[in-house]
């Protein structure tokens, strides 16, 4: 239900990163390689760095890379897909999701891996209810009021100082980890919110 613009920013990550530096957002920096270019020498100060595709979800086609021929690996691997290359957060192994449903911040959840440097629940991360500062809220009302979502998830990093960073933000959402922590019904809040659109705008 979500817009044209919310689905593209959350199915390409380079799109949120632009989105990102376009608010003066704290994110990560950044190197968007398009498909079919090799990752660039020159880039490659400080190991390790993380290299993911643009439009990759769930942890998948994401890598810990360490050195230039590893690198080099994943370009193989993925000759036709635009990468995003990153140095690896200082807080790496824990983020936070926010649940968006229209306007409102529904509820965050930190999601931790002691044994890989991404958290995804899926990939045998453990979770938590996470409480958000004033200064997270702000982060998250200039995306909302930027992108008018349906429903989103906004994910966050968090560096060694606790600091958000932003990360991605999933279009169509899944919210299995909200489920198991809460008796939030995220479906009949969407719902809710879909019937309310839909009268708002009739003729």
């Amino acid at each position: 239900f979500n817009r044209p613009r919310v689905a593209a920013a959350g199915n390409d990550k380079a799109l949120t990163y632009r989105l990102a530096a376009e608010l003066g957002l704290p994110m990560l920096d950044t190197v968007f390689v398009p498909a079919g270019m090799e990752i660039p020498d020159s880039i490659w100060l400080d190991l390790p760095w993380v290299v993911k595709s643009a439009t990759g979800w769930g942890g998948k086609e994401v890598f810990l890379v360490k050195s230039k021929p590893e690198a080099r690996a994943i370009r193989g691997q993925l000759p036709h897909t635009s990468l995003i290359v990153q140095p690896l957060c200082t807080g790496w192994g824990r983020d936070v999701r926010v649940f968006v449903v229209g306007r409102r911040i529904i509820a965050a959840v930190l999601r931790c891996s002691l044994s890989d440097f991404r958290a995804n629940y899926s990939l045998g991360g453990s979770c938590e209810l996470y409480h958000l500062s004033e200064k997270d809220r702000e982060m998250v009302q200039a995306i909302i009021d930027e992108l008018n979502p349906d429903m989103v998830g906004i994910d966050f990093l968090i560096d060694a100082g606790g600091r958000l960073l932003l990360n991605e933000i999933e279009d169509a959402v899944g919210s299995r980890t909200l489920s198991l922590l809460t008796d939030i019904n995220l479906l009949e809040i969407f719902m809710s919110h879909v019937r309310e659109r839909l009268e708002a705008e009739k003729p």
